[in-house]
């Protein structure tokens, strides 16, 4: 599953490997501050009365399970936003799912089925993007829009985050800045594939 934010950052640095300056126009991939943005929303979807946080999660999104389905129905929202809901780093990042037919936290979600928690929810703590992926599907259930309107409707616009977006950029006229990866100890430039524009799964919230 993959979610890329991009917010408009100032830095005294260059766009890309070109050369070319960065403005207060070049967005940036946020990276896991995307995480923050998925929590404010579920406290706001709280605080309308639309869920509790030590609400089971499959209470709201029946689809959720992993391999031991009895550990995963104890799954709560709280300990999804908190990393104590028993899955791991390593499989937060590896799962997938092979079904055409769903993208973006969906996918995510249903590639959860094969994986096994690590612990019992609630006993310990450990970082998994898989905790965000799930909880941003549930958001889309509960507020009936895709992730990327949710964002851009309830904190996007409200804060005139203008030039902020999910996915790809809304202009051609918006400069995206070259990300970079260490492979192998090197940083290598780094740019979302191009099927990203037409699938909603790829690179996940990190």
């Amino acid at each position: 599953m993959s979610i890329i934010l991009y917010i408009c950052l100032l830095r005294d640095c260059k766009l890309g490997t070109d050369g070319t300056p960065v403005t207060t126009q070049t967005a940036f991939q946020s990276g896991s501050i995307i995480k923050s943005f998925v929590a404010l929303v579920i406290l706001q979807l709280a605080a309308e009365g639309k869920l509790h946080l030590d609400d089971p999660v499959v209470r709201h999104l029946p689809k959720f399970r992993t391999a031991d389905i009895t550990l995963s129905d104890r799954v709560t929202i709280d300990q999804l936003v908190t990393h104590r809901s028993g899955l791991s780093t390593l499989e937060g990042n590896s799962a997938n799912t092979t079904n055409p037919t769903l993208s973006g936290p969906a996918a995510a979600v249903a590639g959860l089925a094969g994986v096994r928690l690590s612990t019992e929810p609630g006993s310990n703590f450990q970082y998994s993007n898989a905790n965000y992926a799930v909880l941003s599907h549930l958001i889309e259930i509960l507020d009936n829009r895709k992730f990327e309107e949710v964002l851009t409707t309830r904190i996007f616009k409200p804060l005139g985050m203008t030039n902020s977006f999910v996915q790809q950029p809304f202009s051609d006229a918006i400069a995206v800045a070259t990300g970079y990866r260490l492979w192998f100890g090197v940083p290598r430039p780094w740019q979302p594939a191009t099927p990203v524009k037409q699938d909603r799964r790829a690179p996940v919230v990190r």
